[in-house]
């Protein structure tokens, strides 16, 4: 890709491996985009709340984007008990589903847990806060936190 091109990101088709930027301006539909994101991480790669890393760069934003994306999950927790949804995003992501009581698990275990999920902003400043609870897992935190970023697993 040129580094001139700018892709636009399709959240129902974008792949959930590595690391997705979404760099925008106002109205654009960022918020948008990482909640439907935040969304099939939970649907699809069934992982909990407190194993998705969301940035952004204010305390407000923060704040707003935490709102947005729980206020999303229950708006797609219903569409799923419901089974119909005239969002388009949602409906959607129902059609991809296999198993709708599963989702509707997945669903219900991430508003439960919500208050874990790693939304932050700020990134040196609070991520090295939740660092051991986040991702206990890294084994190169210090470096990491040193400037490289060499995010392998134990």
């Amino acid at each position: 890709m040129n580094p001139q091109t700018i892709e636009k990101l399709e959240p129902i088709t974008a792949p959930l491996q590595g690391i997705n930027l979404i760099e925008a301006s106002a109205g654009t539909g960022k918020t948008y985009t990482i909640t439907t994101l935040f969304i099939r991480l939970i649907l699809e790669q069934h992982l909990p709340v407190d194993n998705i890393l969301v940035v952004t760069f204010t305390e407000a934003a923060t704040e707003e984007l935490r709102d947005r994306v729980r206020r999303r999950l229950r708006e797609a927790l219903i569409a799923f008990q419901q089974r119909t949804s005239e969002d388009e995003v949602l409906a959607q992501l129902m059609a991809k589903c296999e198993d709708h009581n599963a989702a509707i698990f997945r669903l219900t275990n991430a508003l439960r847990g919500f208050d874990e999920a790693a939304i932050f902003f700020s990134f040196p400043n609070s991520v090295w806060e939740c660092m051991p609870r986040c991702s206990a897992s890294y084994n190169h935190i210090g470096e990491l936190k040193n400037g490289t970023f060499p995010l392998s697993h134990n």
